[in-house]
């Protein structure tokens, strides 16, 4: 295998970092939110191993993923864009999208959103958002 080939090969050990290889756009804005916001690439490992837990078939699993994933990392790139969305607007995007797409996606038997938030994000990141004002536009400044 030449270095090329290596440097594509997922560890699969770590399913975001299977997931990220065959998402190149995806793996941009995550590299990009992670720098904002640290912690935000353990929030889609969580996410992740939640849907792996949670959703049986592996077919499904893979879609659920992809959905969850792609439309949380989109919010994120449109609010980026927005020149009058302040930080903390935009991390709540990301959550706020991803908690969405999760209740929507995920059998009915998941857990109340507060629930999932507290398993997926970490408490620093819950702090600077808030679990009340994940909406909210104030700046993290």
């Amino acid at each position: 295998m030449n270095e090329d080939t290596k440097k594509h090969v997922a560890n699969p050990s770590d399913p975001l970092q299977a997931w990220c290889s065959c998402h190149a756009r995806e793996r941009k804005i995550m590299a990009v939110l992670e720098i904002d916001w640290p912690g935000t690439q353990d929030v889609c490992r969580n996410a992740i191993d939640y849907i792996l837990q949670t959703v049986p078939e592996t077919e499904n699993r893979d879609r659920v993923v992809e959905g969850c994933l792609s439309a949380a990392l989109n919010a994120y790139r449109v609010a980026l864009h927005g020149r009058t969305v302040s930080d903390r607007a935009r991390l709540g995007s990301f959550l706020n999208t991803l908690m969405f797409e999760l209740r929507t996606r995920v059998p009915a038997d998941h857990p109340r959103e507060t629930g999932l938030i507290r398993r997926l994000v970490p408490s620093h990141l819950q702090r600077t958002v808030g679990e009340e004002g994940m909406n909210e536009g104030r700046d993290a400044a």
